[in-house]
């Protein structure tokens, strides 16, 4: 599951409440913002792998680049 982040996770937290064996890759362009929200926001928890596998990997890019690698699909995507 792809989720393009707002924020500090929130919705990435939502989907592994509810499904906490889903992998979701996230994007935010924004490093320092990753770095607050893990400090702050208990991003880095997410992380971490849940008792049924799934977890966060956070990318610092720009998700919609062309320079993205596309050979890795998604069933969904989160973006606002």
């Amino acid at each position: 599951f792809m989720c393009v982040f707002k924020g500090g996770g929130t919705s990435a937290r939502l989907i592994l409440e509810l499904w906490p064996s889903m992998q979701l890759d996230g994007w935010e362009i924004d490093e320092i913002l990753i770095e607050k929200a893990r400090d702050y926001l208990g991003l880095s928890e997410l992380e971490e792998p849940t008792s049924k596998g799934g977890r966060l990997c956070v990318h610092v890019d720009d998700a919609l680049l062309p320079s993205q690698d596309d050979s890795k699909r998604y069933a969904g995507s989160n973006m606002a």
